[in-house]
């Protein structure tokens, strides 16, 4: 269990700070909303039990959360209950069509090769083995970038559909100038969230220019694996 320090707003209209304790940032806001008020920012102060001789919550000093801060709720709705519908269109990774299309070219090419080459060698043709070997490079290249996009696609969609929810914070957004595809360069946006007390991160990379949305500091809904949460997802996802 940890304390959370979160700002609201009251049926009132009036803003007010105080403290929650929650297993997670995820469980927080799920609780301060179910208060019926409205929530604005929230961030982790304390991590330790309170001891029986004083129950009531931690007193938050004199350092109210900034006024103008990014550190909200995301403001797309909450993920849906698992299993999930998946959006049209979530990719494993940036380009992933491109690794598709690409693979799928260099593995044609590779079995048209071979095909001429076992024709050649069933009509007795000895220059059929040549041609069967000399495609050999095209077909482990090609079959490794379907592999390569194929589990990519599966292992965030299988994510999507049955992950469990966490509530993350945006470090970075950006393009990532390390990687260039059709002359472009992806975008990448790194999180952070936290699942029993533990932080663990997630990265992804998209041409989608949706991802601009996104700033540093921001909040945005994470979907993991109970099982291994370093395998997770941002919802929505790209």
């Amino acid at each position: 269990m940890a304390w959370y320090r979160y700002r609201a707003k009251d049926t009132d209209g009036t803003w007010f700070t105080s403290t929650i304790e929650a297993e997670s940032a995820y469980d927080a806001t799920v609780a301060v909303r179910e208060m019926g008020v409205e929530l604005d920012a929230l961030e982790r102060v304390a991590s330790a039990e309170p001891s029986l001789e004083q129950p009531d919550p931690p007193a938050v000093a004199a350092q109210p959360l900034p006024e103008a801060s990014h550190r909200l709720e995301p403001v797309d709705d909450r993920p849906p209950p698992a299993p999930r519908v998946v959006p049209p269109g979530t990719s494993g990774v940036a380009g992933g069509m491109v690794f598709l299309l690409i693979g799928g070219f260099f593995t044609g090419i590779a079995a048209l090769f071979i095909i001429i080459g076992l024709t050649l060698v069933l009509a007795g043709n000895s220059d059929g083995w040549f041609a069967m070997a000399v495609p050999s490079i095209h077909l482990t290249v090609g079959i490794g970038l379907l592999i390569y996009a194929l589990r990519g696609r599966h292992e965030r969609r299988r994510i999507v559909r049955d992950g469990q929810i966490a509530l993350g914070r945006i470090d970075s957004t950006g393009r990532n100038r390390r990687v260039r595809i059709n002359g472009r360069n992806p975008y990448k946006m790194d999180y952070e969230f936290e699942v029993d007390g533990q932080t663990y991160r997630g990265s992804h990379s998209t041409m989608d220019e949706a991802i601009k949305a996104h700033q540093r500091h921001d909040r945005i809904w994470v979907l993991y694996d109970p099982d291994d949460p370093s395998k997770n997802v941002e919802w929505p996802p790209f």
